[in-house]
């Protein structure tokens, strides 16, 4: 016979079970709308050099997105592949026995973590004759992995008043500073010629920082001493100029008004910037990642061998593709693409010295 008891206490095991799957369902669409976790940071470090070696590999998203997030920043900073090492990811850039040539330190901070986006820098110490110290940023798109460029965010009426107003300040601060150095004493350096050569760059060479609130874009006017960067107590140093995201709204696209001020997971980007890529190819039928547009030496691998060839060049004006290869032995091939009208590029490996030629295709951005 069934109670009363019975009845409710069964009903009551049925109410909680909707509730459940309806709470299930919410945090379903919670998710489908970017309300996520941010993406996982974890060091990675070398056991076997004299200074700590720390290098950022990152999880937690979509799989090819986490490969493309890593397979940007160890090619561009280990000339590795991801997982594709015999011993760790340093062998590459890690100075020989025999040689001075190499990293001697290496280490990163987190400047941002979003559900839209990461941050991160860099840092990096390189030895040779003498030390020369890098720091490059990177702002990831934690949807999709790609790189987040400074000229994505805005709408093309944004683009171009946030480029004025960002001129307008770098030329206010290098002609202050070239009106102070005529009177004073560190006229007598080449500081002069340095601040006044930059204001030919102004609308180059920008660093871009994606940080919890602010956007910080950076241009560097110092002089290089052996490959360091060199400071005068009386130089403004490099140009930075922070902008708070809110102040920037009526600037930004939707993209932009997305990843910046919502922060939200689901942002698309439409814009395809053509200045960096990430490619999977064949040269000569042989299935080959290349990737240029890296703050560093671009380069390509075989992907059988996963060895990492550097090349010189990049995308020219008239939306091509040209490299040279540079290696330490044998003839160098020249790398000669043209795009095509379903995006991909075909075109030429050509070794003259040897007389070789053969098609190279890249068909899938990855």
């Amino acid at each position: 016979m069934i109670t009363a008891n019975a009845v409710q206490h069964k009903q009551g095991r049925c109410a909680k079970a909707k509730r459940v799957k309806w709470l299930g369902g919410l945090a379903a669409g919670l998710l489908s709308l970017g309300v996520q976790a941010q993406l996982n940071v974890k060091t990675v470090e070398s056991s076997s050099h004299k200074l700590p070696l720390k290098f950022p590999v990152v999880s937690g998203g979509e799989d090819s997105a986490m490969w493309r997030i890593n397979a940007w920043l160890q090619v561009s900073e280990l000339e590795k592949l991801p997982d594709r090492y015999k011993k760790n990811l340093f062998e590459d850039v890690l100075p020989k026995p025999d040689e001075a040539l190499g990293i001697a330190s290496l280490s990163y901070t987190v400047d941002a973590n979003t559900p839209s986006f990461l941050s991160l820098m860099v840092h990096s110490t390189y030895t040779g004759m003498w030390l020369s110290d890098y720091s490059f940023h990177y702002n990831f798109d934690a949807r999709t992995g790609r790189l987040i460029s400074l000229a994505d965010l805005f709408s093309p009426h944004g683009w171009s008043a946030f480029r004025g107003a960002l001129r307008t300040s770098r030329l206010s601060r290098i002609d202050e500073f070239l009106a102070k150095s005529s009177h004073a004493a560190v006229s007598s350096n080449d500081s002069v010629k340095v601040y006044a050569d930059c204001r030919k760059k102004l609308d180059q060479d920008d660093f871009m920082i994606l940080g919890k609130d602010k956007l910080t874009v950076s241009l560097s006017c110092v002089k290089p001493f052996h490959g360091m960067l060199v400071f005068n107590e009386n130089e403004p140093g490099p140009l930075d100029n922070e902008y708070p995201y809110a102040a920037l709204n009526s600037m930004l696209n939707d993209y932009g008004h997305c990843l910046l001020l919502e922060q939200r997971a689901d942002c698309v980007n439409p814009q395809h910037d053509l200045s960096h890529g990430l490619w999977h190819g064949t040269l000569n039928k042989r299935p080959i990642t290349l990737v240029y547009g890296t703050y560093g030496t671009d380069g390509y691998f075989y992907d059988k061998y996963a060895k990492y060839i550097a090349l010189q060049g990049g995308l020219q004006a008239d939306g091509s593709l040209r490299f040279t290869e540079i290696l330490r032995s044998g003839p160098n091939a020249t790398l000669v693409l043209k795009r095509q009208a379903d995006g991909s590029f075909k075109g030429s490996w050509t070794q003259e010295d040897a007389g070789k030629t053969r098609d190279i295709e890249l068909t899938n951005e990855l």
